[in-house]
C-alpha cells in the first residue's frame, strides 16, 4: 500500500517518482463491452503515464453472456486478464465461475467505505470478493420546454405515466404533429428501465426484489400503451432530436451528456425532471446498474493487473472527470463527494443534474 500511495501521489505530476514506473511491465489484456471502451481506455492511458513499461490490449466483446465460458477460460496470448461486463450478469458469474476469478478482498479492504455494502455483496462468495461495480446509470426525463409551452403544457408538472401519455397525446393533437415522446435503442429497453423503477432496483428478479405481479402488469400496460399511441422512436436519438421528431424521452445520464456534446445549439431548450411515477406519490428515482470488473485468476501479469485495478478504485480524480465530461456515474461514493456536484447544468435550464443522481442513489440504497 505504501508503494501504491507514492504512485498515486505521482499521478498528479508529469514525472513519476521513486522509479515505480520501472517496476511494472508487460501487457495487460482487457475484454470490455463497447459501452465501456472509452472508460477503460481513459484509465489505461493515465496508467501508462505512470507505468510506461505496461501496455494494454483492449478488445471489445459484443456478446458476453453467451461467450462467458470461452472468455474466462482463454489461455496464452488470448487470455483475458481483466473482464468488464454488464453488472446484471455478476451474480451468475460469481456463482458459476469464482474458481476462475481472483479474490480481490485484500485490494478492496482499504477502500471498503468507498462502496455501498449492498453493491459489494453481489460479488461475495465464501468469504471472497470476486468482482467490483464500476458505475451505475441514473435515468431522467427530458422535454423540449419550448414545444410543450407552445401547446400550453408545463412538462415539469407531469408526475405520473398516465399524465405523461395523456399530455403527450394532447400536445400532438393541439399542434397537429406526430412527435415522439420516448426513445429506445432495443425492444426491451423501456421495459427494463420501468421494471427497475417499480422494483426500486436493477435486480428485480432477485430473491429480495419487491417486484410483484401487479407491478409487472402496470409496466407491461404502460409500455403497450406507449407503443399503441405510436409515441416510441427507434431512430438514431441525436438525429431524431435534431430534426425535432423526438421531443421528450427517458434517458440515462450518459445519453444526457451525449446530447449536450452533440447538440450545443439546443442549450436552454430542455426541461429535465425525474421519471414519472406509476401512481401519485410513487417512486420517481431510477438507477440501473452499469458495468463491473473481474480479474482472471490465471493472469500471467498479476502485479500489473492488480495494480491497475487498485489504480481504478483509488483514482477519484479520473472518476470525477468521467462524470462531468461523459456522465459516467461511479459506484465509488467518495468520488461523488465533491463541490462541483452541486453545480447547475445550464444546458438543461440550470438543473442540478449530478446532485439529483447522487440523491437518487442514496434514496434507493436506503441511506
Amino acid at each position: 500500500m505504501l508503494a501504491f500511495c507514492l504512485v498515486l501521489f505521482s499521478c498528479n505530476s508529469k514525472t513519476p517518482q521513486n522509479g515505480f514506473n520501472k517496476r511494472l511491465r508487460g501487457q495487460v489484456n482487457i475484454i470490455v463491452e463497447k459501452e465501456k471502451e472509452y472508460y477503460i481506455k481513459t484509465f489505461a492511458k493515465e496508467f501508462t503515464g505512470v507505468f510506461p513499461s505496461v501496455s494494454f490490449n483492449i478488445k471489445v466483446e459484443e456478446d458476453f453472456y453467451d461467450n462467458t465460458e470461452e472468455i474466462l477460460n482463454a489461455r496464452g496470448e488470448n487470455r483475458n486478464d481483466i473482464i468488464i461486463m454488464d453488472t446484471k450478469y455478476s451474480p451468475y458469474i460469481v456463482k458459476e465461475y469464482s474458481d476462475e476469478l481472483w479474490d480481490i478482498s485484500s485490494i478492496l479492504e482499504p477502500y471498503k467505505d468507498s462502496y455501498y455494502k449492498e453493491d459489494i455483496k453481489k460479488f461475495a462468495l465464501d468469504q471472497g470478493i470476486y468482482g467490483l461495480p464500476l458505475d451505475k446509470k441514473p435515468y431522467f426525463m427530458i422535454y423540449r420546454k419550448d414545444i410543450f409551452e407552445k401547446g400550453k403544457i408545463k412538462s415539469e408538472n407531469i408526475r405520473t405515466w398516465q399524465e405523461f401519455i395523456s399530455k403527450c397525446k394532447e400536445l400532438n393533437k393541439s399542434l397537429n404533429k406526430d412527435y415522439k415522446f420516448m426513445w429506445e435503442e432495443k425492444d426491451n429497453d423501456i421495459y427494463h428501465v420501468m421494471l427497475s423503477q417499480v422494483a426500486g432496483s436493477n435486480n428485480y428478479f432477485s430473491e429480495n426484489s419487491s417486484l410483484s405481479s401487479d407491478k409487472i402488469k402496470k409496466v407491461t400496460l404502460t409500455k403497450e400503451l406507449l407503443k399503441k399511441e405510436n409515441m416510441i422512436s427507434r431512430e438514431d436519438l441525436i438525429e431524431g432530436i435534431k430534426k425535432e421528431r423526438v421531443i421528450a424521452t427517458m434517458v440515462s445520464m450518459e445519453l444526457l451528456h451525449e446530447i449536450m456534446n452533440s447538440l450545443p445549439e439546443m442549450k436552454g431548450k430542455w426541461t429535465l425532471t425525474k421519471v414519472p411515477a406509476f401512481e401519485i406519490g410513487g417512486n420517481r428515482e431510477v438507477l440501473l446498474e452499469g458495468h463491473s470488473i473481474f480479474i482472471s485468476r490465471d493472469s500471467s501479469n498479476k502485479d500489473a493487473v492488480l495494480t491497475f485495478l487498485e489504480y481504478i478504485i483509488a483514482n477519484e480524480k479520473i472518476q470525477q472527470q468521467l462524470l462531468l465530461g461523459k456522465g459516467i456515474f461511479s459506484s465509488n461514493v467518495n468520488s461523488l463527494k465533491w463541490s462541483d456536484l452541486n453545480k447547475k447544468v445550464e444546458y438543461y435550464n440550470n438543473a442540478k443534474l449530478w446532485i439529483l443522481a447522487a440523491n437518487a442513489e442514496k434514496l434507493l440504497m436506503g441511506k
